[in-house]
């Protein structure tokens, strides 16, 4: 398509106010912002006095997420499902590995996440990635102008999609989610978002009426997403066990730049 493949590279970044070039400051001070600068933003909006999780109410009993356990036949499904990426997390394992070895790994890490949903620990070298600074626009000596993107664990994609197919059924089964939330969903994607307001516009300007839009872009929308109150709505969903709610419990990731593909 004649497009370029951008440089992942960061020379010289911005350290209060002076340039600097050296690779480990630049790595320490990336680190401190990306995991900083959602806080920040959060304490900065004034709260409300209604508790979110009442904005959830069902009126009707929801039952309890049950995790279970899996099989080796299980995991072996979802790794033959992984695109064979070269991409590597920090323990440099990528999927494409993991797609060669499935059938040899499948049975302990079977044995291994079992452990993991039963007590509802997640093991803490899987929650470490590699986080690369990929620039979006503006100045390039300000940190705030680069994305992180997270090479997550690729062992714990395999563990996370399992417990993923069984929260989502949850929530479809028990008709717990907007008839119009399209992302993260299987068999819908933007196209369906695209459609149904395309579809309501044409309906309301057939009929006469005028129809206005109201977008909203919330800055680092997933940084900024408070755990507590996440927690609290999941309770409200269902997901209340003491293993699965432990699971699910939110703790912060370990964050490691890889120098390498920053220099």
């Amino acid at each position: 398509m004649g497009k370029t493949r951008g440089s992942a590279s960061v020379s010289q970044i911005k350290i209060n106010g002076v340039p600097e070039d050296d690779a480990a400051k630049i790595a320490d001070h990336f680190n401190t912002f990306f995991t900083s600068v959602g806080k920040q933003i959060s304490d900065s909006v004034p709260p409300v006095a209604k508790p979110a999780e009442e904005c959830i109410n069902y009126g009707r009993l929801i039952p309890d997420l049950n995790l279970g356990n899996t099989t080796p036949e299980h995991v072996l499904k979802i790794i033959k499902k992984f695109k064979p990426k070269n991409s590597c997390d920090i323990q440099g394992i990528s999927t494409k590995m993991v797609k060669f070895v499935g059938e040899e790994i499948a049975l302990p890490l079977s044995y291994i996440f079992n452990l993991s949903l039963s007590s509802g620990t997640f093991p803490t070298k899987l929650k470490q990635c590699r986080v690369i600074p990929i620039f979006k626009s503006g100045d390039h000596l300000e940190s705030d102008n680069y994305r992180p993107i997270s090479l997550l664990s690729s062992i714990s994609k395999i563990l996370e999609k399992i417990v993923a197919e069984k929260l989502v059924l949850h929530l479809i089964s028990n008709d717990l989610l907007y008839q119009h939330q399209y992302g993260f969903l299987p068999n819908r994607s933007t196209e369906h978002n695209l459609l149904q307001l395309t579809n309501y516009i044409t309906n309301a300007l057939n009929e006469g009426m005028y129809c206005m839009g109201v977008f909203l872009d919330l800055k680092k929308a997933f940084d900024v997403c408070s755990h507590e109150i996440l927690l609290k709505k999941l309770k409200r969903m269902g997901i209340r066990g003491v293993s699965v709610y432990r699971w699910l419990n939110l703790q912060h990731a370990g964050i490691h730049l890889h120098l390498s593909q920053m220099v």
